[in-house]
């Protein structure tokens, strides 16, 4: 999840978000956890259906880094790659 709050003339114009990475797309569609994440939620079926599922959720949900010269934020997660934010719309 991601907010902003920009200021111009006077006013305050807020933002926010959740970080549309692959598996939120994925759950949101499926209505339902279909990615194993690190720190214990599961997919359903079991310890037989998450065993070797080695494919784990990144949700970017560790830190934002603004890179107000690219007009991007970087959504991080310490276990993966780091998502691009539009730095206004945040999409």
């Amino acid at each position: 999840f991601a907010f902003a709050v920009s200021f111009e003339d006077g006013a305050a114009t807020y933002v926010s978000r959740y970080v549309a990475t692959q598996a939120y797309r994925d759950e949101t569609a499926a209505g339902r956890v279909t990615w194993r994440t690190t720190f214990g939620t599961s997919r359903r079926g079991g310890v037989l259906a998450n065993a070797f599922d080695l494919k784990l959720k990144n949700p970017a949900n560790t830190g934002l880094l603004p890179r107000p010269h690219r007009g991007v934020v970087l959504a991080l997660y310490e276990a993966g790659a780091p998502h691009a934010l539009n730095a206004t719309t945040l999409e």
